[in-house]
């Protein structure tokens, strides 16, 4: 029979990351602001060998669940629900070691770094080299993005974006990132509607190199069935991947 005393550690235990990769980011997405980082280790030490083993099916990216209402809710995000709520991932190596990429995304002058950023500010009350001495745990910023994702499309979006440090116990150094666009993604034409999108990524320390899980999700409407979802996810995965390259071009001085 269970105690008062155990359902009460019971009822206090994190919760502990799912075994499949499409809830494992979700997870990560709803979890990422919890005081304990007791569930993100959790989800880190299932998410580093799946990656490990499945790789090759995650480098080219892919459709993943849908993010729910229930899940925004649970994350503190207030959602549009007015469109299907998409997810794509990717699984991504840097050459880079981590401290290397936290300098990166982090970093205020993305459009130095990315080539499909024409123009792109942020903003920050925090400190960021306390973030990247690793004396903070967290570091927030405020951005505004205009983009070309190719094909001749624009787009324009403000958005909130969240780092965090966390470490496993065997000392593997996580570097957890969220972004949350709460308003309409304001595109150069007319054929879809973006009202929210929702990102979160999973980087960890391989001794000199950098591998991550990356995903993002998208409160969308097509406005011209010609262009289809397909379109709009293969753009999405396009720019998550040449991103990456972008990254580790910069940061190994390599950069185009």
């Amino acid at each position: 029979m269970l105690t008062l005393a155990t359902l009460g550690l019971l009822a206090c235990r994190p919760p502990e990351a799912p075994d499949t990769f499409d809830e494992m980011m979700v997870f990560g997405f709803v979890h990422f602001d919890d005081e304990d980082p007791a569930s993100l280790q959790s989800l880190g030490e299932k998410l580093i060998p799946w990656m490990d083993a499945h790789l090759d099916e995650t480098l080219d990216g892919y459709e993943i669940a849908a993010m729910s209402d229930e899940s925004l809710a649970e994350a503190g995000v207030i959602g549009q629900g007015r469109g299907d709520i998409l997810g794509v991932a990717v699984g991504l190596d840097y050459s880079v070691d981590i401290q290397a990429l936290a300098d990166g995304i982090t970093s205020p002058d993305q459009d130095e770094i990315f080539d499909i950023y024409i123009d792109f500010e942020r903003t920050s009350d925090m400190d960021r080299g306390c973030f990247l001495a690793r004396d903070c745990e967290r570091y927030r910023t405020e951005d505004s993005l205009h983009s070309d994702v190719g094909l001749g499309i624009e787009l324009w979006s403000d958005y909130r974006t969240n780092f965090r440090n966390v470490d496993l116990d065997d000392g593997t150094r996580l570097l957890l990132h969220q972004a949350i666009t709460d308003e309409p993604i304001t595109f150069n034409i007319d054929a879809l509607s973006v009202y929210q999108q929702y990102g979160f990524s999973l980087a960890w320390d391989r001794g000199g190199s950098t591998r991550r899980a990356q995903a993002i999700w998208a409160d969308m409407e097509l406005l011209d069935g010609d262009l289809g979802e397909n379109l709009h996810l293969s753009l999405t995965i396009s720019s998550m991947k040449r991103g990456a390259e972008d990254m580790d071009a910069y940061l190994s001085g390599d950069a185009r």
